[in-house]
């Protein structure tokens, strides 16, 4: 039953105590004062009968009845304080502070109960009062104590606190007055609120028996209190320990069932685990069960390796281990099993038991063994696949994709793999928003770059919030070189590698589409080769194959970069050549491919003569239709072969003529340079600045006289230089001559003139065209500042940086340029700060209708405004009438050349010009 006896303790003790004050006649008082004895009950004793010292509270100090002459040890001190007062001493010692004053032999010591040793403290406290005892509290003011002397005297006193060496500290006596008179017979109760005289009178008769059942019961009621206490202690902490480990068993249970696991113990002395089964991964038992460990339903692969373990941890060799195990689960299937185990001795360190958990792990180790699976399936994937992190760097890259893009991909960015810059944005733009992307992309790879077939998509968190990219891609190189050849068998021919009749047809409507927005023309020419069925019947068809081989690699030869030639089946080939705008060009290329037919085929030791019959036409002009193009080729083709052969046609008898002029024209040409059958004639430039004619400058320019044609227009026979590579030749003639004419004419005048010759774009782009240039200065003595050089806008502007290169060499020589016909060619006028130039010289076409014209006075104005910005002479080509001349001069151009004042003349009478120069003046 479960009670506490404490209160009941104190209930008796108090009614006990409250009803008996024991005193004593003729006996000094002695007492405490600290109030923690029940409410510090002063206790009469007789001083003379006890002979020993005695002890005191905190604030109590009381002395020896007698003088001892001889010190005292502190072990009789201590035998002779245990002595002293039996039962009094044992009931008030525990409850009094920890620390006591004792003085023995007038020395007083200070008693600490918890080291239970006695230290010395210097001299004795109060020495002048005696025996006594000393009270504080009840209607004493705060800060004072009551002492009652042995004499019966009364002090108030104010104590104050001393520090002692050994860190205590101990009141002394700062004032003191006499308080109250305590007569004889009277003892002192000192309580918390009040300090109390008591009487003690008619009861010293009655002293041992009542003080001998008193203490008895006092004592038994204490005992039993005690005792009661101590046992509802024992309980309390029983249950309290009791408690704890409940709560301590069910945290473990919750956290090894958290776990999955469960408890095992194997005890040495019966050699058998005791093992909870709550899971029932050991059966159907699901409690606690009791096993020999050999009996474990392992598998077979593992139970040797089981024994070899217990047998380890039986002989002391393992102290605790950790293991996995594969077992038979009651469905037959095969689980795993993770045993953890420590080994606990007894105090001689012999085996006692094994304690440890075991768990079910074999869901873990088939998601490690599919994670396994999964990296090694990541790893020798075909596909390269990298995972970026959400900045687009590279985290993790697998084999595939380190063997394509190198080493060292984690931590890169993914854009510096891409050969387009700025690319990534665009591509996860799409990925977040379209939940991924796929496509073809160039990566950049250690030799290069490599086309792939590329997936991305987006990983997001619960936020939505991308944390991760996956790319996965593949190499399509071989795709694409299986794509290339596919495209190739469809358009391009087996045997000679050229573009088919597929691929032909194609481009001839690409191209038909580009020439309708540029207004630029066509030609179409196909070309047969003569007597190959002889050739094939007779020597068969791989001599025919290796024949066509030759012959499509000839004429590859002819092509330039705008012409595409096709196989167009058996013996024909077909060109379709672009930007044709004259003749000139067309007859040049059909008389190429004509003379490399014509050359000897030497094949498998055989020696061939074979030609070709070529048709042309026109587009537009004969045709817009693609089909109708290629068959009046066909039949200009024809025509050809009906004309023996080895010859070209065009489709229009009007173009054959003009076609078959030029050609004669080519060869009359070649003799005409041979027999220097070319004259130049030389036109005045004439300045009228402030009023006054000057010549300042002629221009040559080059006639030619045909024995059977008479003159040719220059346009006629330059292009026709131009196509067959004469036009350089021309140059230097017309060059040399003009130097030579105009050295004599400039050492006769006393004004400097300057000698003006046209250089052609051909010319002028060759590299050694500056060498030429010095070297006929030299052979003609010309002085360089003498002479300039007229190029038209179209030979800056095709090739810039070599135009630059050369007028920046004229300058340097001191040679002039003039830009030729400006207005009439490209757009030139962002680069004209980039040439070198001295002068513009305005086209004719703009002062035909300037009169009349107010847009051709405008550019006129414009062009002379621009050169005078520019810091550029100005030349005004083609004026022939008054009026024309007055509108150049209101313009600001003061440098005229055309048939107003002379035509071009031979040199002949140039020099009869330049003798009697005589020039009006323009009117106003």
């Amino acid at each position: 039953m479960r009670f506490s006896t404490l209160p009941l303790f104190i209930f008796v003790l108090a009614s006990t105590l409250s009803a008996q004050v024991w005193a004593y006649k003729a006996h000094r008082v002695i007492g405490t004062s600290d109030g923690l004895l029940f409410n510090a009950i002063v206790k009469h004793i007789n001083f003379d009968q006890l002979g020993y010292p005695w002890f005191a509270s905190e604030y109590g100090l009381f002395r020896d009845s007698q003088i001892h002459t001889r010190r005292v040890d502190r072990q009789q001190s201590r035998d002779r304080l245990y002595s002293v007062g039996g039962d009094i001493f044992r009931r008030v010692f525990p409850l009094t502070s920890s620390t006591l004053l004792v003085a023995i032999n007038e020395q007083p010591l200070l008693f600490r109960v918890d080291r239970d040793e006695f230290v010395p403290l210097g001299e004795a406290l109060l020495p002048e009062f005696g025996k006594g005892v000393l009270a504080g509290g009840g209607s004493l003011p705060e800060g004072r104590f009551a002492l009652i002397t042995e004499d019966g005297h009364c002090w108030q006193l104010e104590l104050m606190t001393q520090s002692l060496n050994s860190g205590f500290s101990l009141p002394v006596v700062n004032a003191y007055e006499p308080w109250l008179d305590v007569e004889p017979g009277q003892g002192a109760l000192a309580s918390q609120h009040h300090l109390q005289l008591v009487s003690a009178e008619g009861e010293q008769e009655t002293r041992l028996w009542p003080s001998f059942w008193f203490w008895g019961g006092v004592a038994a009621v204490m005992l039993l209190g005690l005792l009661g206490w101590m046992r509802q202690q024992q309980l309390n902490r029983a249950r309290l320990l009791s408690a704890r480990l409940q709560a301590s068993e069910e945290k473990l249970l919750q956290a090894l069932d958290g776990n999955d696991s469960e408890l095992w113990e194997w005890h040495a002395d019966v050699d058998k685990a005791f093992v909870s089964n709550h899971s029932g991964l050991l059966g159907s038992q699901k409690q606690l069960i009791k096993i020999r460990p050999e009996s474990l339903r392992l598998h077979p692969d593992d139970q040797q390796e089981f024994l070899q373990l217990c047998h380890r941890l039986r002989s002391g060799e393992l102290s605790k281990f950790e293991s996995e195990f594969k077992f038979l689960q009651s469905n037959g299937t095969v689980g795993w099993m993770r045993i953890r185990g420590k080994s606990l001795l007894d105090d001689a360190g012999k085996l006692q038991r094994i304690v440890g958990i075991y768990s079910d792990i074999s869901a873990m180790r088939n998601l490690k063994s599919k994670a396994k699976l999964l990296a090694s399936v990541f790893e020798h994937t075909v596909e390269g696949v990298l995972i970026l992190d959400g900045k687009r760097d590279i985290t993790v890259a697998n084999r595939s994709a380190i063997s394509l893009l190198g080493e060292g991909l984690e931590g890169r960015s993914f854009s510096s793999l891409l050969t387009i810059s700025n690319l990534d944005d665009e591509l996860f733009r799409e990925v977040n928003g379209q939940h991924g992307w796929s496509g073809e992309l160039e990566l950049a790879v250690p030799d290069g770059s490599c086309p792939v077939w590329l997936n991305a998509s987006a990983m997001s968190d619960g936020s939505k919030n991308t944390v991760h990219y996956v790319v996965v891609f593949s190499d399509i190189r071989e795709r694409k070189r299986s794509e290339a050849d596919l495209r190739r068998l469809a358009n391009y021919d087996m045997l000679t590698g050229l573009p088919n009749r597929t691929l032909f047809g194609t481009r001839l409507m690409k191209a038909m589409l580009q020439a309708g927005q540029t207004d630029e023309k066509l030609a179409l020419l196909f070309l047969d080769l003569d007597r190959f069925k002889q050739v094939n019947d007779s020597y068969g068809h791989g001599m025919g194959d290796a024949l066509l081989i030759e012959a499509a690699s000839r004429l590859q030869i002819c092509m330039g970069p705008e012409h595409t030639l096709c196989r167009f089946g058996g013996d024909e080939f077909v060109v379709l050549a672009r930007d044709v705008g004259n003749l000139d060009g067309i007859n040049r290329l059909a008389e190429t491919m004509l003379q490399q037919m014509n050359l000897p085929f030497e094949l498998y030791g055989r020696e061939f003569y074979l030609s070709a019959s070529i048709g042309i036409s026109i587009w537009p002009d004969d045709t817009s239709k693609p089909e109708a193009l290629i068959k009046y080729a066909d039949q200009a083709m024809y025509h050809a072969k009906e004309e023996d052969g080895g010859n070209f046609q065009y489709f229009s008898p009007e173009r054959n003529a003009e076609a078959l002029y030029h050609l004669r024209l080519e060869a009359d040409l070649r003799r005409a340079l041979e027999d220097a059958d070319f004259e130049l004639y030389f036109q005045p430039q004439i300045s009228i600045r402030d009023g006054q004619e000057q010549l300042v400058g002629i221009e040559a320019l080059l006639r030619w006289q045909h024995p059977s044609e008479g003159f040719i227009r220059p346009d006629i026979f330059v292009a026709v230089a131009e196509c067959c590579g004469l036009v350089k030749q021309l140059d230097l003639w017309v060059l040399r001559e003009a130097c030579r004419q105009g050295q004599m004419w400039c050492e006769l005048q006393a004004n400097p003139i300057c000698v003006a010759v046209n250089i052609s774009a051909a010319h002028f782009r060759s590299p050694d065209f500056v060498d030429g240039v010095k070297r006929i200065l030299k052979e003609t003595r010309m002085l360089p500042e003498n002479l300039e050089l007229e190029i038209t806008e179209g030979v800056l502007m095709k090739e810039v940086a070599l135009a630059q290169e050369h007028l920046r060499k004229l300058s340097e020589i001191g040679v002039k340029v003039a830009i030729d016909d400006f207005g009439t060619g490209y757009s030139s006028l962002a680069y004209l700060r980039h040439f070198e130039v001295n002068s513009l010289k305005i086209d004719r076409t703009f002062f035909i209708d300037i009169v009349h014209n107010v847009s051709d006075q405008a550019i006129v104005s414009s062009i002379v405004e621009l050169a005078r910005n520019l810091k550029l002479d100005v030349v005004a080509e083609g004026v022939e009438t008054q009026e024309q001349l007055q509108q150049a001069y209101a313009r600001g151009c003061y440098t005229i050349q055309g048939y107003y004042f002379s035509k071009p003349m031979p040199a002949t009478e140039m020099d009869a010009y330049l003798k009697s120069l005589s020039v009006p003046l323009p009117s106003d």
